[in-house]
C-alpha cells in the first residue's frame, strides 16, 4: 500500500477523485490507536484529531471517517471544522458537539500495532462524495 500511496496511484491518485469545494484545503490527521489501559473498556480512549490548516471554513456534512476494515462514521449535518481548529471523533458513546464527535461503538476502532507481522491500521477521510481526500496511516 505504501508503494501505491507514494506513486500516487489507484485511490491515492487526486486525478480520479471528483471535484469538490474542498479540493484545495489541509486537513492534518492524527489517530490515538491505543487507549490507556484496557482499549476495552475505554473504548473513547482510541481517537481521530483532524486539524483545519486551511484559512476557509470546511464543511463535513455528509463525509465519512473509516478505518481499513470499512467500520465508519458519518458527519452529521452542520458538522464544519473553523480555520485553524482542531475536532475530535472518539470511538465510543457520547453526545455530539461543535468539537468533539462520537463513532457509538461498543469496541475500540483501530487495530493496536502488531510488529510481528507488519500489522497497523489507518483513518481515512472521504468526501460526500465518497472521494479520498486525506488519510493517515500507522504499522
Amino acid at each position: 500500500m505504501q508503494e501505491a500511496i507514494d506513486n500516487r496511484r489507484n485511490i491515492w491518485s487526486g486525478t480520479l477523485c471528483k471535484k469538490s469545494s474542498t479540493q484545495n484545503i489541509l486537513l492534518g490527521l492524527a489517530i490515538n490507536h491505543d487507549a490507556s489501559g484496557d482499549d476495552n473498556f475505554n473504548v473513547n480512549g482510541e481517537y481521530v484529531l483532524i486539524e483545519n490548516g486551511s484559512s476557509s471554513l470546511v464543511n463535513l456534512e455528509g463525509w465519512t471517517l473509516r478505518d481499513t476494515s470499512q467500520r465508519s462514521f458519518k458527519f452529521p449535518k452542520n458538522s464544519s471544522i473553523q480555520p485553524g481548529q482542531r475536532i475530535t471523533v472518539k470511538a465510543g458513546f457520547g453526545d455530539n458537539t461543535v468539537a468533539e464527535f462520537f463513532m457509538n461503538s461498543p469496541t475500540p476502532m483501530f487495530e493496536n500495532i502488531d510488529k510481528f507481522n507488519g500489522v497497523g491500521d489507518g483513518a481515512y477521510l472521504l468526501d460526500e462524495f465518497g472521494n479520498l481526500r486525506f488519510w493517515t496511516i500507522y504499522n
